[in-house]
């Protein structure tokens, strides 16, 4: 039997780069969007179809969303930064410098670490913890539009890029 699908709302996001936070359950029907040119993250209600908006920084392209619903990492393209922001409060409560114009990122399964590419052809690992930079992973020229998959337990990072 096929699903049946209903529109609840129809909402205006503006100019908007596709990219979403991944699944949090604690989120329930919330969606997050990285809103480009705008510099803000978009907070979509999915069953009121209202839309929040919270100011991170300049070009905003990647957002990742910790599993428990508490914090969104946002990268803004062509700064070195990546945004930290409180959920709860909808506030940008710091900035972790990754020492390369930021991209794509991913969140790790056990919320520790969120993995960020860029343009020094490493991938930077944030300590969600501390909300600094511990390491860098070297990887192939150009890791700039970057696709991260995280295995699950947390094991093993696959990335593919292509500049």
């Amino acid at each position: 039997m096929a699903a049946r699908y209903t529109i609840v709302a129809t909402v205006l996001l503006g100019s908007i780069l596709l990219s979403a936070a991944g699944f949090s359950a604690a989120l329930r029907s919330n969606v997050i969007l990285a809103q480009g040119v705008t510099g803000r993250l978009g907070l979509l209600d999915g069953l009121s179809g209202k839309l929040t908006t919270i100011s991170v920084g300049p070009l905003t392209h990647g957002v990742g969303v910790l599993p428990d619903g508490t914090r969104a990492y946002a990268t803004s393209f062509g700064v070195d930064e990546v945004s930290v922001v409180d959920l709860k409060t909808q506030q940008e409560i710091g900035k972790v410098n990754v020492n390369a114009r930021s991209h794509h990122l991913a969140v790790s399964p056990d919320s520790k670490w969120v993995y960020v590419s860029g343009a020094a052809d490493t991938i930077a690992v944030i300590d969600t913890g501390t909300n600094t930079m511990t390491k860098r992973i070297p990887v192939a020229k150009g890791p700039v539009y970057t696709v991260f998959a995280l295995a699950l337990g947390g094991g093993l990072l696959h990335q593919v890029h292509y500049s």
